[in-house]
């Protein structure tokens, strides 16, 4: 062949393919979840009032029926699902049936209560690919421990590829355990804390300007990178209140400083850790039993004075909205 000849383009540019999707904010049935019982909230994305999570629209599932312990699923087996040896990837198919058993966990429990997975196990019998047709997850949950719950998953037609599992999820974020924190109107506790091994900051550093403070529980957990994350995301939005941002937690310093230097975030992060959850328990948002912090937000204005506050589940991240709903109305009051 001639060095110079075209070659013809692969197989795989000829025959590519092209897939878009679109999601609603996922806040808004993050935030329906924290007031709504399980079984309400489920129905609603079962009925429409509630937008479907990012995930089932990337996966094309959904959950079609819903009852006390049960959820069912379905799945359309499709190519943006494959591997690269021809069928649907196991993780979709594992996602599927994490989801059913956790929609059916989730519609028993109460609103403000939250739950995750502990453990999982999936058993797969045969292949699935676009010619197996939509395929439909049962998930339910039969028994219930102190903390925890047992769940399994079968599909309709046991026999041809059909995935066995159970799993457990954790449910100690019941809102009957929720800490209530320091109301509005009450004058904000001064503390002063390490910020690096050699420096303390005390919130009377901040007084003349508004001040967050976030409690979360550890360092490193699932939501609480991702909530840290998210506020440094919006960090400039509290900038523009000249609002300060302190995160709390009873985490060491050197944990903090490697957590902060892993996650990129750019505010300080404060050792609540001796004595251990001090400062959480003047705020009274320290979890005992657990030896943590609650998940709680406080808002504190220019006089040293809260204005906001807010516990939320374990489990969920809060996001920022009441933090500048809060933010704004301060800034209103001094316009």
């Amino acid at each position: 062949m001639d060095a110079t000849q075209e070659r013809p383009a692969p197989e795989a540019e000829q025959d590519s393919r092209t897939r878009t999707v679109t999601w609603e904010d996922p806040l808004i049935g993050a935030r329906a979840a924290r007031s709504t019982s399980g079984l309400d909230f489920m129905r609603a994305i079962v009925d429409g009032d509630v937008p479907p999570p990012p995930i089932a629209l990337l996966m094309d599932m959904s959950i079609i029926e819903v009852d006390p312990g049960h959820a069912v699923f379905e799945l359309e087996p499709a190519e943006f699902q494959y591997n690269p040896i021809g069928s649907v990837h196991g993780g979709a198919l594992t996602t599927v049936l994490d989801s059913a058993m956790a929609c059916a966990v989730h519609s028993m429990l109460p609103a403000g209560t939250g739950y995750t997975t502990l453990e999982l196990k999936v058993n797969f019998l045969r292949r699935v690919t676009t010619e197996t047709g939509r395929i439909r997850r049962h998930g339910g949950s039969p028994a219930r421990g102190r903390r925890g719950r047992a769940c399994r998953s079968r599909h309709d037609d046991m026999s041809r590829h059909a995935t066995g599992s159970r799993t457990a999820f954790d449910m100690t974020t019941s809102a009957a355990r929720h800490a209530t924190p320091l109301s509005p109107g009450t004058e904000a506790p001064d503390f002063e804390l390490p910020s690096t091994p050699d420096q303390k900051v005390a919130l009377s550093d901040f007084r003349g300007q508004p001040v967050i403070l976030a409690f979360y529980p550890e360092d490193w957990s699932p939501v609480c990178s991702d909530q840290m994350a998210l506020y440094q995301e919006v960090l400039p939005e509290f900038q523009k209140y000249n609002a300060e941002l302190l995160g709390i937690s009873v985490d060491g310093i050197w944990s903090h400083l490697a957590f902060a230097k892993d996650r990129n975030l750019h505010f300080p992060l404060l050792a609540d850790f001796e004595p251990k959850g001090e400062v959480a328990r003047t705020y009274q948002v320290y979890r005992a039993r657990e030896g943590t912090s609650e998940r709680a937000l406080f808002v504190i204005d220019a006089d040293g004075v809260v204005r906001w506050s807010y516990v939320s589940p374990v489990g969920v991240n809060p996001g920022a909205d009441g933090i500048l709903r809060a933010l704004e109305g301060l800034g209103k009051e001094s316009s």
